[in-house]
């Protein structure tokens, strides 16, 4: 096995596909990735097929059944989110290893919304596994890994052509001048977050979350989009206010209560994304439920 700084895309664009050849991934993926797989699509006759999870989550085995659904004996590689970044649902990534595993089918992960704080032990089992860590390790923008299991490395081409013979996960790492202050800052964001320590940061994010979802879910205009279980949501949750368009609601609190959420309004997803981070107090938690009760009670 290999752990390098390398770029996420590079795994997509760089395993080998043919013609009909299909890839199997989620409504929920993130735009970027869904975007990287169907420009492969529209550039080399790739079949991209998705997944639909319904919203709110109907569970691991809802999910399972209908992945197997989707693959066929044209399917070259999986591409699954660990936690949605629409409702922040974590997917049964261990079940999706062994369905990839029985099957021989390359398996890629993405763990922007996880890494850090959801743990990531069944995702080493995937074949990549690529996250940023700007997000709840809370490096600088811009730094990020992707591991590569060894096995999988040589089948891997490079996004960028090495400009020397290199072997192993050095091949990945040819960018051209690079701007070394942001990775160095990556140890010092590590240091803090072993500091805290992972199951600390986790069950405060969980709290912070179910805080706002606790003092709002008994409203009737209210639904909430995230499934509530044993182990989310954690960090990210999504909702609507019925009558009020998303974009009409996040418009609001930013203008008029200074509060910054995410608008979704997508196919899948039409609602409202609270992302909570460590830095995040229980007042300001407690002022975003008194600005969203104000913002319904004047719409």
């Amino acid at each position: 096995m290999a752990r390098r700084l390398i770029s996420s895309p590079g795994f997509l664009a760089g395993t080998a596909l043919g013609k009909g050849d299909e890839i199997v991934l989620t409504d929920h993926d993130f735009p970027s990735v869904t975007a990287a797989c169907e420009q492969r699509a529209a550039r080399e006759g790739v079949v991209v097929r998705k997944v639909k999870i319904p919203v709110p989550y109907a569970g691991a085995d809802d999910f399972c059944e209908r992945l197997l659904m989707e693959i066929t004996e044209r399917t070259r590689l999986l591409v699954i989110p660990h936690v949605t970044s629409t409702v922040g649902q974590t997917l049964p990534i261990a079940r999706v290893a062994a369905i990839a595993e029985a099957r021989g089918i390359p398996f890629y992960i993405d763990g922007a919304q996880s890494f850090a704080h959801v743990p990531t032990t069944d995702a080493l089992r995937a074949s990549a596994f690529g996250t940023s860590l700007h997000k709840w390790l809370c490096a600088p923008p811009g730094t990020g890994f992707l591991f590569v299991r060894g096995d999988r490395m040589e089948a891997i081409t490079p996004l960028f052509a090495p400009s020397r013979p290199v072997a192993g996960a050095r091949r990945y790492e040819q960018f051209g001048a690079i701007d070394i202050a942001p990775l160095l800052a990556v140890a010092e964001a590590v240091a803090i977050h072993e500091a805290i320590g992972a199951e600390r940061k986790r069950h405060r994010l969980r709290a912070l979350t179910m805080r706002w979802i606790g003092a709002l879910e008994d409203h009737p205009r209210f639904r909430l989009l995230t499934r509530v279980d044993e182990q989310d949501p954690v960090g990210i949750a999504t909702f609507a206010i019925d009558e009020i368009p998303p974009a009409d609601l996040a418009a609001a609190l930013r203008a008029e209560h200074q509060v910054l959420v995410a608008a979704l309004a997508t196919p899948v997803v039409q609602g409202v994304r609270v992302s909570t981070n460590l830095y995040t107090t229980t007042r300001e938690v407690d002022r975003f439920v008194d600005a969203v009760r104000t913002v319904m009670k004047r719409r």
